[in-house]
C-alpha cells in the first residue's frame, strides 16, 4: 500500500504523527513527513496507523492506496 501526503493541504495539526508514529513524523515546517511511503500488506500495525491517520486528517491531506 502506498501512503501519500499532500503538503498543500496539510496545515500541521499533527494528528497523523500523533496517531501513526511508525508512518509519519513532524517536519521542520511543522507539517507531516512520511517515514515510510510503502507499507507491506502483512504490516498490519502500520496499515492500521496509516488508515486511521487518513480518516482523521481534517484536511484530507493523507491518502492510502
Amino acid at each position: 500500500m502506498k501512503v501519500k501526503t499532500d503538503l498543500d493541504k496539510c496545515n500541521g495539526e499533527g494528528r497523523c504523527f500523533e496517531i501513526a508514529i511508525d508512518v509519519f513524523e513532524k517536519g521542520r515546517d511543522g507539517k507531516s513527513r512520511l517515514l515510510v511511503a510503502e507499507i507491506e500488506k502483512d504490516d498490519v500495525d502500520r496499515l492500521v496507523q496509516a488508515g486511521s491517520a487518513e480518516m482523521l486528517c481534517p484536511h484530507s491531506a493523507i491518502s492510502v492506496e
